[in-house]
């Protein structure tokens, strides 16, 4: 093998090695998120920027930052139109070596619900396959190896001039073989169709936006006419913007004239008005009714008083605000309520011990799933 070969050569291994480095090369530190789309009813673009960012950043993106990001590592921008198929044009570049990789994915036979999490799992793949290959630096010695173990192709003129030059002699014997490396590209354009159906979805440690979600939260409220707190919890699950709860409260107290106990159980139904999305916690306004029972029982420290148990009808009023982390497997949320409810007051002389009724303050914690 003469010189040039085992250049050639080595020149193929350094550009082989190199290709397996850079397909271990980690995801950006950061990379910059824009999404846009053809007006249309249907189309929530907060839905779609939120489940894609809640994707890359699950599959190894440090962070995920709002376009323009003039100090991100790389850019994403994608574009929904509304054709036939719902086709989303995907761009994919690398900041510092300006390569590219654009990519055209079809939403239009996956259910509307599953769009944006469709999306998202399509992203998170090309920027896990493109960005090794964008990423990647030039290695000038590489190229340069390349270009020196590569023959020139010979011009048009030069191409013709042979072809009408004179048969010259046999040549002599065959050289060594030249094993030629192929070049490193500084550029890589890719424009590619997926397949229409949906990607299947992969394990992850993130809900979002999902139809049904289950709840569990711990509650105390204050009564503010009387003084009186009740502690409790309620569980539930909320269909997308429409709640449902099922909630137990309960209290005592008790003086030199007797102690008292009391209580509330209660179904109640709401509805989220408005929520503003503030990475990465979300804000809710949810008013709530509730309708149900509530309970009295006391005793004197007179056994000559009697005090007789009541039942009686338990509604309330409320309006909530949230705080969630929504990104989470199982999403923490906190809330603050006022309202008004109808209920009863145990009372022992002229003081009353406590109450289930009347205007109120109130606080939760707990946890969504």
């Amino acid at each position: 093998m003469d010189r040039r070969a085992l250049i050639a050569l080595l020149a193929a291994v350094g550009v082989a090695a190199r290709e397996r480095s850079a397909l271990a090369s980690p995801l950006p530190e950061t990379l910059s998120f824009e999404f846009s789309a053809c007006p249309a009813p249907e189309l929530d673009a907060n839905s779609f920027t939120q489940a894609v960012r809640a994707e890359l950043e699950a599959d190894g993106v440090g962070r995920v930052l709002a376009a323009p990001a003039a100090e991100s590592d790389g850019s994403l921008t994608v574009y929904l139109d509304c054709d036939a198929a719902l086709t989303a044009q995907a761009k994919l570049k690398a900041t510092h070596t300006g390569r590219e990789r654009r990519e055209q994915i079809a939403l239009g036979d996956a259910d509307p619900s599953a769009r944006a999490r469709a999306l998202a799992l399509a992203l998170a793949e090309l920027v896990r396959v493109g960005w090794p290959d964008l990423s990647a630096a030039r290695s000038a010695k590489v190229a340069e190896a390349a270009v020196e173990s590569k023959p020139s192709a010979p011009a048009a003129g030069d191409r013709k001039q042979a072809a009408k030059a004179p048969p010259t002699a046999k040549a002599p014997a065959a050289e060594a073989p030249t094993v030629e490396a192929p070049a490193v590209e500084a550029s890589a354009v890719v424009a590619s169709k997926s397949n229409s159906e949906p990607t299947p979805a992969r394990s992850s440690t993130r809900r979002h936006d999902a139809p049904i979600t289950l709840a569990a939260d711990a509650r105390l409220r204050w009564f503010v006419d009387y003084r009186t707190v009740l502690l409790g919890g309620d569980l539930g699950a909320d269909f997308r913007a429409l709640r449902l709860r099922a909630e137990v409260l309960f209290g005592s107290a008790s003086d030199a004239l007797g102690s008292a106990s009391f209580g509330s159980a209660a179904l109640g139904v709401g509805y989220r008005l408005f929520i503003w999305r503030l990475e990465p916690i979300d804000l809710a306004v949810v008013p709530m009714a509730n309708a149900g029972l509530t309970w009295l029982r006391g005793s004197s420290t007179e056994p000559s008083t009697r005090v007789e148990p009541a039942t009686g009808f338990y509604g309330d009023v409320r309006l909530m605000l949230e705080a969630s982390l929504p990104h989470w497997l199982l999403a923490p949320t906190l809330s603050a309520e006022f309202g008004r409810a109808s209920g009863f007051a145990a009372r022992a002389g002229d003081r009353t011990l406590g109450a289930t009724g009347g205007f109120f303050f109130g606080a939760g914690a707990g946890v969504r799933y």
